[in-house]
């Protein structure tokens, strides 16, 4: 018998797509001595524990799936309901039916409860002493383990003070659940320590294990060993980042041909300095990538690393791996190399003066003379690359994300649209093109890699969207299969009308999720069969992985029968991680929203409704902030949600809010905790109501006919 795992087990009984009988089992695995029987039933055992596998009546083993439960991720709300995201939609599932999951967790779910847990993503959670009468008592932050049954443990030498913020393990899971104390984080009112605490709560590290600081400090601190490497430190070259950016990875330069350009996309060399297997490697691989916030950020790589040897930082040598391409007039790439290099950078410049040398700006062209007819030819370049990739099908969503901006001491002062201008649309356009290249080199030559993916939109989500649209009266009408030409030609149908931002967000959640995968299967969004990512190894393990494989299999020819199974572990890690990243960028973000609109408390602002579900609506504002409007703030009526238009409607003024619809709105609250602003509106007067007499004259002529025609006499 080969060697026998639950994997292989499971598979044994999806296969046949019905019950299976422990006979029919043991003939599919090979199952001969009483020694494999042992191995099988032990198997069986565990599976059935963790809620994998079911029998039937009549003892025949199903699996979950075929039971019709669902595996997944679960997303706590802060109002500890939970959702399983599957293709048909989310399973809810009540606080009291969680069985412990905690945001995160793998699980199976059926029956609208959590059946068994998994995988867990969590091992600390934080909570700050509160004064309740005269004990001091520890609350847990994050309002998603509200549901948790827990036993806090603190040594007594602790000396806890009211707003102190701890760090606790999870030593077991409970129920319930036991927490030990692990350190202190500080003021839980400073935004620093909050920030930090949120991270945690996300499941984000924050620090680094003593090794991997011994292994950052030893690394040098300048260019030792350049050999072998092509030499272009000679070469007009840039870097172009945002203005608080730190980390420089990438770097361009540019030349003009008869029929074309060069251009160079150079990349730190992150892989030459972080060996595969070192501390350094270990603990970028478990954290995944970098996570930035408008207070603070989490690197992939110690500062040592991210901010000094490995960053593109302009005047000092730096090792990089080049791609070297060759542009047509029409944007396609004709030829590449990729390549060991080193580079000098010859500026530090961003994406505000860039934007400025290209729209003519006197003082700012004078002050970047020398590189003016340089960024010209960057931007035409470029240009023409995106026009190629328009022209092959790639969607652009352009959907406006948040700039929170805070102040010395990390409070947030304002909160606006983060600008999206021609420098940073070149910078994209670049580092796409090299991407793709890199993929490419690695599909042709049989490198292992871990590719970007992402899959065709879902056809029922679609189907929504078709509706939506009607709604907003830019009908979406591409039938059957639907192409990225047929999304591309609509998102410029509805450019520039008033619902532009609304509508492309509500097309972009139909899309599919973009993960990594070893066996790159093509990106959707980008029209590209081959796509990874390669441009930023100082913030994603993928990027520092795929250099390291070019490096083995092609620069020194010293290639690894394990390097496929290392780059498919490492792409489920990295879509996990980035998932996590993902949603502690969001929460932040939320955070710091909420408190800068805590200080706009009772001003109006004008809005447009971006969702409309049983609890009210919510409006974005034009600063990229979406508020509740809830229902139970409506008191000039009583409103009823119709999910078919996707509108509330008052029963007696007919007044009616439909998604799409810009309205204004007051600031009334905003919970820094959970990162939620609430919005009211300006309301009707209500109708008077009737004389106690009259009431009852009323409730006796009139209460049966109020009934039937929705109750509007008495309800609001």
């Amino acid at each position: 018998m080969e060697m026998m795992d639950e994997g292989k087990v499971l598979e044994s009984i999806r296969s046949e797509n019905k019950p299976v009988t422990m006979t029919r089992l043991e003939e599919k695995l090979g199952v001969r001595t009483s020694g494999d029987f042992a191995v099988l039933s032990r198997i069986l055992g565990i599976l059935e524990d963790k809620s994998l596998l079911f029998r039937t009546r009549d003892n025949r083993y199903i699996t979950a799936e075929q039971k019709g439960y669902v595996i997944g991720r679960i997303h706590v709300t802060v109002q500890s309901v939970g959702f399983v995201d599957t293709e048909n939609g989310s399973v809810r599932i009540e606080k009291e039916d969680l069985n412990g999951a905690m945001n995160g967790d793998e699980v199976v779910a059926g029956e609208n409860r959590v059946l068994s847990v998994l995988k867990r993503a969590a091992s600390e959670v934080t909570g700050t002493f509160t004064a309740k009468g005269k004990r001091l008592v520890c609350v847990l932050n994050d309002p998603r383990t509200e549901a948790m049954r827990h036993v806090l443990h603190f040594p007594k030498e602790l000396g806890p003070k009211a707003g102190m913020s701890v760090v606790m393990k999870i030593v077991d899971y409970g129920p319930p659940a036991h927490l030990e104390y692990v350190r202190t984080l500080g003021d839980a009112r400073d935004p620093e320590t909050a920030c930090e605490a949120l991270l945690i709560d996300c499941g984000v590290r924050t620090q680094y294990p003593e090794e991997v600081l011994q292994e950052a400090e030893a690394m040098p601190r300048a260019v030792e060993d350049i050999s072998g490497r092509t030499d272009l430190r000679n070469e007009m070259t840039v870097t172009i980042d945002g203005d608080d950016s730190k980390d420089f990875d990438d770097a361009v330069s540019v030349s003009r041909m008869p029929e074309g350009w060069r251009l160079k996309v150079s990349i730190a060399d992150v892989s030459w300095y972080v060996r595969e297997g070192s501390a350094l490697d270990k603990e970028a691989f478990l954290r995944g990538c970098s996570v930035y916030t408008p207070v603070r950020t989490e690197g992939m790589l110690p500062v040592q690393l991210s901010n000094g040897i490995c960053s593109l930082n302009p005047g000092v040598d730096r090792l990089t791996l080049t791609c070297d391409m060759v542009i047509a007039e029409d944007g396609h790439t004709e030829s590449y190399t990729v390549y060991p290099s080193v580079i000098r950078s010859n500026e530090r410049m961003t994406y505000r003066n860039v934007n400025a040398v290209l729209d003519g700006n006197p003082e700012i062209c004078g002050r970047y003379e020398r590189y003016v007819p340089f960024l010209q030819e960057l931007a035409a370049c470029a240009d023409a690359i995106r026009t190629h990739r328009h022209d092959k099908g790639a969607i652009d969503f352009n959907v406006l994300e948040a700039e929170i901006e805070v102040n010395a001491r990390g409070y947030a002062v304002n909160v606006k649209e983060q600008e999206r201008g021609h420098a940073e649309r070149i910078i994209e356009d670049c580092m796409i093109a090299a991407n793709v290249c890199v993929a490419q080199l690695m599909r042709t030559n049989g490198i292992p890699a871990v590719y970007r993916v992402h899959g065709e939109p879902e056809y029922k989500r679609l189907e929504s969207f078709r509706r939506i649209s009607a709604l907003f009266g830019q009908p979406f009408n591409a039938k059957g299969n639907v192409q990225q030409k047929d999304l591309q030609a609509y998102l410029e149908s509805v450019e520039g009308s008033a619902n532009e931002t609304v509508i492309a967000q509500q097309l972009l959640q139909c899309m599919a999720k973009a993960y990594y995968s070893e066996s790159g299967t093509g990106h959707y969004g980008l029209a590209e069969e081959d796509y990874l990512h390669f441009t930023s190894p100082i913030r994603r393990y993928p990027d520092l992985l795929v250099h390291r494989m070019l490096r083995k299999h092609l620069f020194e020819k010293n290639s690894d029968p394990m390097d496929a199974a290392v780059c498919a572990e490492a792409a489920v890690q990295s879509s996990e991680r980035e998932r996590i990243s993902v949603d502690a960028e969001r929460k932040c973000d939320a955070v710091k929203s909420a408190e800068y609109m805590l200080s706009q408390k009772g001003r109006k602002f004008r809005g447009v409704i971006c969702s409309v579900n049983r609890s009210g609506m919510y409006v974005r504002l034009p600063n990229t902030v979406e508020g509740l409007v809830s229902m139970k703030s409506l008191e000039d009526d009583y409103y009823e949600f119709d999910e078919m238009n996707r509108a509330i409607t008052g029963r007696r003024t007919h007044r009616t809010f439909r998604l799409g619809e810009e309205i204004e709105v007051l600031v009334a609250d905003a919970s820094v905790e959970k990162g939620t602003v609430d919005f009211t509106i300006e309301q009707k007067p209500a109708a008077r109501r009737p004389e106690r007499g009259k009431r009852q004259d009323m409730r006796r002529g009139g209460a049966r006919r109020g009934r039937k025609n929705g109750r509007k006499e008495y309800r609001r």
